[in-house]
C-alpha cells in the first residue's frame, strides 16, 4: 500500500516511490508471489478521500508502472487504483473509468481492483452501477472486512459476490481500528 498524499508519501517524492514500487514488483516476481500496487487515498490523510483530487498523478503513476510491467513481461501485478475512497460511488466510478484505460493500454489483460465507497464497505453500489462493460474482464471490486466491526455487511458481500467479481483486499479478525477482541466466529463466517 502506498499512501498518495500523507506526509512523506508519494506526492512528496514521486520518483522515489515509483522506483520503490518497481523494486517491489521485481522482488515479488522472484518470490513467485502476486503483487498488489495500491494507490491508497483515504480521508484520513490530507485529501478528502476523493481519488479525483489526484487523477492526473494517478494516470501518470499507473501509466508508468503498467508500461514497466508490460516491458518486463510481469503478469503478476494487480492494480488497486483507489483504496478506501470515501466520496460516493459516482465519483469513484468516474475516476476508475478514466484511469483503467491508461493501464489496459499497456496491459490489456491486467486485473484492476476498484475500491468501493466508505472505505471499501459499500460493495452493493457497483452491482447496480458497474464500471463500463468495456473493462468487465479487467475489473474486480474491493471489499474490506474487519470481523468485529463489519459482520453486519456479510449479507451484502454475499449478494454482491453473486453478481460482480469481489476482491477482499483488506481483512482482520478485530475491529476496524485494530483494537479489541478477536471475533473468530465472524471471521470464520467470511
Amino acid at each position: 500500500a502506498m499512501y498518495v498524499d500523507a506526509p512523506k508519501s508519494y506526492l512528496g517524492n514521486e520518483a522515489k516511490y515509483k522506483e520503490f514500487i518497481k523494486t517491489s514488483i521485481e522482488e515479488t516476481s522472484k518470490l513467485g508471489m502476486y503483487c498488489i500496487v495500491d494507490w491508497h487515498n483515504t480521508a484520513d490523510t490530507l485529501s478528502n478521500g476523493d481519488p479525483n483530487d489526484y487523477i492526473n498523478e494517478s494516470k501518470d503513476f499507473f501509466g508508468e508502472i503498467s508500461k514497466y510491467c508490460a516491458d518486463s513481461a510481469y503478469g503478476h501485478v494487480l492494480y488497486e487504483i483507489c483504496n478506501e475512497a470515501n466520496c460516493g460511488w459516482t465519483n469513484i466510478k468516474s475516476y476508475a473509468e478514466n484511469v483503467i484505460p491508461v493501464i489496459v493500454a499497456n496491459q490489456p489483460d491486467a486485473i484492476v481492483i476498484v475500491g468501493t465507497d466508505q472505505w471499501c464497505q459499500k460493495i452493493v453500489e457497483p452491482v447496480t452501477n458497474p464500471i463500463d462493460s468495456l473493462y468487465k474482464k479487467n475489473v474486480m471490486y474491493s471489499f474490506h472486512y474487519d470481523a468485529c466491526s463489519h459482520y453486519y455487511l456479510l449479507g451484502e458481500f454475499r449478494n454482491a459476490q453473486k453478481k460482480i467479481p469481489v476482491f477482499v483486499s483488506e481483512w482482520s479478525a478485530a475491529n476496524f481500528d485494530g483494537e479489541g477482541p478477536l471475533c473468530t466466529d465472524n471471521s470464520d463466517e467470511l
